[in-house]
């Protein structure tokens, strides 16, 4: 209690025992004429005590209530606090998961939903205190929530999700404690497992299908040629033979093309990194080019710019070769085939480009498929496995590369692969980029 106080607590003590006396003066002896002032004096010495006692009584209570307050008011502060810190901590979690999550109210309402699920629904920024039934309409759903509020029982399932973004969402619905009625949903986005288990099971098929018919082929040959039944003429068994070595071979190189897929889709870059030169590896292809067609099309080479090109001279002959391959397998008689290597804004770009049957639009974005092919019975005619643009694909990606496709049906195509100007380094250049 402060010195003011005090003092101010005396005077107001002292005059009320003052005029208590005078009062009680005046009364007993009807005049104020009296001596009074020795109870005067009397009244202020029990003013003092009274303010010494008072003073200490309530200063100490005084200071004890308010070191309560001050207490209370600090664990109420730090209990506002860590609730706070947890809320905070809640919705930071909420916020970074990938899953999306609907929070909803005992009223049906949206309480809360996280980033991730904005951009998987396409949601605006209002749909807080909106409807549930407002904001996804989907008729699976809302019998799952149904059964949740009314139940009590947790449920998921998978819905499929139409528009501009077209989904498929797991779905679980879980029924709050902390409120009745309220729910928390959480939505995993499967459709690129949904997608990938779809390519699984068409390669499994598509593998299948290539190695039944070559299989078929040497069983049956085998048979006929174990049978002694059947007199055969070394003429009949050099012809069978032939076949069989040739369903053989293509069983080989279906295999060879799979572990070659296998290895660059398992590997996150290529392990032997060197500077290429350029025009003797585009130089290389020419003459593989004409080897491969004996003559049957005019062959260019134009190689615009010495430079080297930094990545694995194995992968990238894999893949460019099949550009060249494919160009000359499927460009007639008599037609023009030709390969470039040139810079475009500092990006390196080696095309192949043929006068061959073309390719309609409708095909170009599927062609890095696996076993994805325009015509079949033509590929395999002349050979192919329907892995070679695959190849392409994933050995071009290893090298931050991208294959791009121009076609005209019945005028010709053109495959380019354009390489980062990271990979590009001056002719003569020794030293390897970082």
């Amino acid at each position: 209690m402060s010195l003011g106080f005090r003092l101010r607590l005396f005077a107001v003590s002292a005059l009320v025992v003052y005029l208590a006396c005078v009062l009680a003066d005046e009364i007993a002896t009807g005049t104020l004429a009296r001596p009074w002032f020795a109870f005067a004096i009397g009244a202020a010495l029990a003013a003092f005590a009274i303010t010494w006692l008072g003073s200490r009584w309530f200063g100490t209570e005084l200071r004890a209530v308010t070191e309560s307050a001050r207490a209370l008011e600090a664990s109420h502060s730090e209990a506002i606090g860590e609730l706070r810190a947890e809320r905070d901590l809640i919705a930071g979690i909420l916020d970074g998961m990938q899953e999306g999550v609907l929070m909803i109210d005992a009223d049906g309402r949206v309480a809360r939903v996280n980033p991730t699920l904005r951009d998987i629904l396409l949601l605006s920024n209002d749909v807080v205190g909106r409807a549930v039934f407002s904001v996804i309409r989907h008729a699976a759903l809302m019998e799952l929530v149904e059964l949740a509020r009314d139940k009590g029982i947790a449920k998921s399932t998978e819905i499929e999700l139409g528009g501009l973004k077209p989904r498929r969402l797991l779905v679980r619905v879980v029924p709050l404690e902390s409120g009745e009625g309220a729910l928390l949903v959480v939505f995993v986005d499967v459709t690129d497992l949904r997608r990938l288990e779809v390519m699984r099971r068409d390669f499994v098929a598509n593998v299948s299908h290539e190695l039944k018919t070559p299989v078929t082929v040497l069983s049956g040959f085998v048979e006929t040629l174990a049978d002694d039944s059947f007199d055969l003429s070394s003429a009949q068994r050099a012809r069978f033979l032939g076949m069989m070595a040739e369903q053989a071979k293509r069983m080989q190189r279906l295999v060879e093309d799979l572990l070659t897929l296998s290895a660059l889709e398992s590997d996150g870059s290529p392990p032997d990194e060197q500077p290429i030169d350029m025009r003797p590896f585009v130089e290389r292809l020419a003459e593989e080019a004409r080897a491969l067609s004996a003559g049957r099309h005019a062959l260019e080479t134009r190689i615009a710019d010495d430079c080297r090109l930094l990545g694995s001279a194995k992968e990238l002959h894999s893949a460019l070769s099949n550009l060249v391959s494919n160009a000359v397998r499927y460009t007639p008689a008599g037609g023009s085939i030709g390969l470039a290597w040139r810079l475009e804004g500092g990006r390196g770009v080696f095309s192949v480009s043929d006068t061959g049957i073309g390719i309609e639009a409708r095909h170009i974005p599927r062609l890095t498929e696996r076993f994805y092919r325009v015509d079949s019975s033509r590929s395999r005619e002349t050979g192919g496995t329907g892995l070679g643009l695959a190849i392409v694909k994933h050995a071009l990606t290893r090298h931050q590369a991208v294959l791009e496709v121009t076609s005209e049906l019945g005028r010709g195509s053109r495959f380019s692969a354009v390489f980062p100007p990271a990979r590009i380094l001056p002719a003569g250049e020794a030293q390897q980029a970082a």
